[in-house]
């Protein structure tokens, strides 16, 4: 349950950003960026970059290896950027949630 009140939370401050009036989209990317981690299993050594067209928004100190998971990001069908959630060591597996499953690069 304390899993999915992180995810919660996380898609409601996505939510927040998004409905802020006067945000560039690079601000509300940079945001989105910096709210991935915490709704992740382990956020002490979770990291995110979120990659559109071309422009990279990462949390401090990305580093992009590790056990990563990633989705791209498409509009009107074209792949315009990815997300990219790492950690950046190994942690124990996990049963279930989004946050806990991990696909490799």
């Amino acid at each position: 349950m304390r899993e999915r009140i992180k995810e919660l939370t996380c898609l409601y401050g996505i939510a927040r950003l998004a409905q802020r009036p006067g945000l560039r989209l690079e601000e509300i990317l940079q945001g989105i960026a910096e709210l991935l981690p915490p709704a992740w299993q382990y956020p002490e050594v979770c990291q995110s970059r979120i990659v559109f067209d071309g422009r990279a928004y990462e949390t401090p100190g990305f580093r992009g290896t590790g056990l990563k998971q990633s989705a791209p990001i498409r509009v009107g069908g074209a792949l315009r950027g990815v997300v990219e959630v790492v950690y950046s060591e190994s942690r124990p597996d996990l049963d279930e949630g989004p946050s806990s499953r991990r696909s490799g690069a």
